[in-house]
């Protein structure tokens, strides 16, 4: 029942940290943006609010396709203008949990009924070019920290061995992806995996 950004503003040893939520519209059937609409959107709005700005180190927390949009987010930072990179170098760690950076078989069951493109765009991965696409920026933009001597941003991955409601959302396999450890199993459903 906890609720993390109480967690951590309660926890005197992060007193020093903020919290920033960070949330989109994701209707279960009516049209929404897409993830990168979303990534653009919100990577403006932590510009205009100042949280990229000198001095900041941020951790990104994200569940799910929330995992999709920080990634479009980070990917969008890779470019080769001092300002981005700089910006990029104070993402410090990521930590994806459940994110389906393969996809998930729900996301093409759900693409059949809804007219949500972020559904469509969480098809597996093998016929999916929004992931492919995606997991390459993604995977340029860890060789271009290891190319450049960074250390940062670090990226970890976690996904769960139980089922939700009698199915498995982002099992390992669809977990995977290019992060800085193995990926991490946690004896939780999709829900509750970011409780």
């Amino acid at each position: 029942g906890a609720y993390c950004p109480e967690l951590i503003q309660n926890d005197p040893e992060l007193k020093d940290y903020g919290t920033y939520l960070l949330g989109y519209y994701s209707p279960k059937f009516s049209q929404a943006s897409t993830f990168a609409e979303i990534a653009n959107r919100e990577l403006q709005r932590l510009k205009d609010e100042g949280l990229l700005s000198a001095g900041k180190q941020i951790v990104i927390i994200a569940h799910s396709m929330g995992g999709l949009v920080a990634k479009e987010m980070l990917t969008q930072l890779n470019r080769p203008n001092r300002e981005e990179l700089a910006r990029l170098d104070r993402i410090k760690g990521v930590l994806f949990l459940s994110s389906p950076a393969q996809g998930a078989d729900l996301g093409e069951y759900a693409s059949w009924i809804s007219m949500n493109p972020q559904f469509g765009n969480m098809q597996p991965s093998d016929l999916n070019a929004f992931l492919q696409q995606l997991e390459d920026s993604w995977q340029n933009l860890l060789r271009d920290r290891d190319l450049l001597g960074l250390t940062t941003p670090r990226a970890f991955c976690a996904y769960e061995t139980l089922p939700t409601r009698g199915m498995m959302v982002v099992s390992r396999v669809y977990a995977a992806s290019r992060c800085d450890a193995n990926p991490t199993p946690f004896d939780l459903n999709h829900q509750d995996i970011a409780h």
